[in-house]
């Protein structure tokens, strides 16, 4: 993951063009839910560094930058939230809880860096999801106001105190 963060880093375009992204970004994804700190912080920043990178200034914009990050964020979307979401609900140090927060702030972020509104992350794609954590949901009715409260953050710090104070009220 180190090697494929500088790589992105420095031939972001390149990258995009001339290998196939989608399973580094599965591992990526999954990587989020690693008890290692190491791995969950190359993780997060690769996945972070992928959909913040193309909008800016250090990025040339570009039609077919901006429909291969597209299609990316399509194609994976739906797992780093959720694996975002269940980091958040779990009993996890605050460094992944706050790393989660703020890649849901990224994820969420979409008409703010050029995708659009067609890829705002919608309410019944949370409830979706939180389907799965039935006493999750029990211990607090709110759950789902409280992650999209982190998804429409207003900043990167917003959102990882959101995250915190979530994550506080769910494993109290």
């Amino acid at each position: 993951m180190k090697l494929f963060q500088e790589i992105l880093k420095y031939q972001y375009d390149e990258v995009l063009e001339s290998i196939q992204v989608g399973r580094l970004i599965s591992m990526a994804s999954n990587g989020l839910l690693s008890q290692e700190e190491s791995t969950f912080n190359e993780c997060h920043k690769v996945l972070v560094e992928l959909f913040t990178r193309p909008y800016t200034s250090i990025c040339k914009k570009r039609p077919e930058t901006n429909s291969i990050v597209v299609r990316l964020y399509n194609s994976h979307v739906h797992r780093i939230v959720k694996n975002c979401i269940e980091v958040i609900l779990s009993q996890r140090a605050v460094l992944y809880v706050k790393g989660c927060g703020h890649l849901l702030h990224v994820m969420n972020a979409a008409e703010v860096t050029g995708f659009g509104k067609r890829l705002k992350i919608e309410r019944g794609f949370i409830n979706d999801i939180l389907e799965n954590y039935p006493e999750k949901i029990s211990q607090d009715k709110n759950i789902a106001d409280s992650i999209t409260k982190i998804l429409n953050a207003s900043s990167k710090e917003a959102a990882e105190d959101l995250a915190i104070s979530t994550n506080s009220k769910i494993n109290e």
